[in-house]
C-alpha cells in the first residue's frame, strides 16, 4: 500500500536511448518526473523516471499546507 510519494518535476534532454528509440532530437526538451513512493512505515517500495514531452501533457499541481 502506497501511502505517500516524494516527486520532482526536472526539465531534461533525452537519453541516448531515447533519441535512438524515438527518433527525437537531441536538444529536444522534456520533463523527467523522478518518483519514489513510500509505504505506511515509510519504507521506499517503489522509483520511477517517467519522461514526458510537454507538447502532449500538462501537469497539474495542487500544493496544500
Amino acid at each position: 500500500y502506497i501511502e505517500t510519494a516524494v516527486s520532482y518535476v526536472i526539465p531534461t534532454l533525452p537519453t541516448h536511448e531515447m533519441v535512438q528509440e524515438l527518433g527525437v532530437n537531441e536538444d529536444q526538451l522534456f520533463i523527467l518526473l523522478e518518483q519514489l513512493h513510500y509505504d505506511k512505515e515509510g519504507n521506499p517500495v517503489i522509483y520511477s523516471l517517467d519522461y514526458f514531452q510537454p507538447d502532449v501533457i500538462r501537469f497539474k499541481i495542487n500544493r496544500t499546507r
